[in-house]
């Protein structure tokens, strides 16, 4: 979520750094804007995935349910979608450079 604030925020500072310079791609500044609150909306969706998961683990383990090396689905997903979302972002900026 940090990194999406930082992002997001950047994408401002080229927007008032643009008022003075002709140079700076408007379509840039946008996107840096959506990436940021992009990240920052999977933060949010990390965040509450891991409080259910914590949630449901601590229920199964006081009930004695825990099965050990059981993969958690949500986790795998939204590891792919950060990975796939970094592999754009980066291909995104050998592209422009």
């Amino acid at each position: 979520m940090g990194v999406g604030f930082a992002v997001a925020r950047f994408g401002l500072f080229l927007r008032e750094m643009g008022s003075n310079a002709s140079h700076i791609n408007p379509h840039t500044m946008g996107l840096s804007v959506i990436s940021g609150v992009l990240l920052v909306a999977i933060g949010v969706v990390v965040v509450i995935n891991a409080a259910v998961r914590h949630i449901l683990i601590v229920r199964e383990l006081r009930t004695g349910q825990w099965v050990p090396g059981r993969i958690s689905k949500s986790a795998v997903g939204l590891a792919l979608v950060l990975a796939l979302l970094g592999i754009g972002m980066a291909l995104y900026l050998l592209i422009t450079r």
